[in-house]
């Protein structure tokens, strides 16, 4: 999983700092390869959401929370937040899906001008539905 991603991350996104692009890296890492997916798992889409986000940050000890009152805490969901907001502003990633109750979050990585170029299709796309 993710290794080429994590290469494409290095070399389209070297200029991103700090929770962003350890962020955008740890995402990659996490997603399939183009061509390695299994199943029906989109290439370059992450699923794992925010507390995956924060251990890849290095703001939580265990990915996977120990028991029910294993919650992320306000400051680390708003440290993610901002990660997560600075990279849509920047292009690297849309998010699919926003996560609430039991849903997690689903973003879609966009780590070569390919990524980017469908992107602007379906924006175009979106804005013709709704004009």
């Amino acid at each position: 999983m993710g290794g080429r991603n994590v290469e494409l991350v290095h070399e389209r996104w070297r200029t991103l700092r700090g929770d962003p692009f350890r962020a955008l890296e740890w995402m990659a890492l996490k997603s399939w390869d183009e061509g390695k997916q299994r199943g029906g798992d989109p290439a370059r889409q992450f699923w794992a959401g925010y507390r995956s986000i924060a251990y890849g940050l290095g703001l939580i000890e265990h990915e996977d929370p120990v028991d029910e009152d294993d919650v992320l805490s306000h400051s680390h969901k708003e440290r993610v937040r901002r990660a997560v907001q600075k990279l849509e502003e920047k292009e690297a990633i849309t998010v699919v899906q926003k996560g609430r109750g039991r849903l997690r979050t689903v973003i879609d990585l966009h780590l070569e001008l390919a990524d980017v170029t469908h992107l602007a299709d379906v924006r175009a796309a979106r804005r013709e539905q709704s004009g």
